[in-house]
């Protein structure tokens, strides 16, 4: 009886220490990739601080420019009209608006017709009217860079293009997981 209950002990011993060298694994595995995590935070927090220098720096260059110019703010250089002019949306032609409501005559509208043109103006329609704001697609400062990355401009060309900082251009591709490959 004693010797089978010495087995079982060292069965359940043995069970023990496997369960406490798995639980240990388990732990160092975690510790790594806590590590990593911590590893991959400062590396963009650097990038970012990077970034924002630079930034910092191309602002510092454009007052220096504005200042030799003797433009102190950009406020001024828009309001004289100079330099600057705010681009104009494209218009679509007046063949590809959408209609707009269709709006029936009323009888009240017309007192001048006559029974006849009253009746007839009843039943038929006016010409679709107007939007007073026409709606056109802007699309956004981020994927106009992604699109004229695609089509093979570099940073320079692109900020040039979208009349933005070159960092800025840079820091979008390079945060956006789709440009990481």
């Amino acid at each position: 009886m004693i010797t089978f209950l010495l087995v079982i002990s060292f069965l359940l011993h043995f069970i023990m220490l496997i369960a406490i060298v798995i639980l240990s694994i388990r732990v160092s595995k975690t510790k790594e990739l806590e590590l990593k995590q911590e590893k991959v935070a400062r590396q963009v927090e650097e990038t970012f601080t990077a970034y924002l220098l630079e930034i910092k720096e191309e602002n510092e260059r454009l007052m220096n420019i504005l200042e030799q110019n003797g433009q102190t703010d950009v406020a001024e250089k828009n309001s004289t009209g100079s330099d600057v002019t705010p681009p104009e949306p494209q218009r679509e032609s007046r063949d590809q608006e959408p209609p707009g409501p269709i709006v029936k005559k009323e009888a009240s509208e017309a007192p001048n017709v006559t029974s006849n043109q009253n009746k007839e103006s009843q039943s038929s329609y006016d010409i679709p009217l107007e939007y007073d704001k026409e709606e056109s697609y802007q699309p956004s400062v981020q994927s106009s860079v992604f699109q004229l990355y695609d089509q093979g401009y570099n940073t320079e060309q692109i900020a040039k293009r979208l009349d933005c900082g070159k960092t800025e251009v840079e820091l979008m591709l390079k945060i956006h997981p789709k440009m990481k490959q």
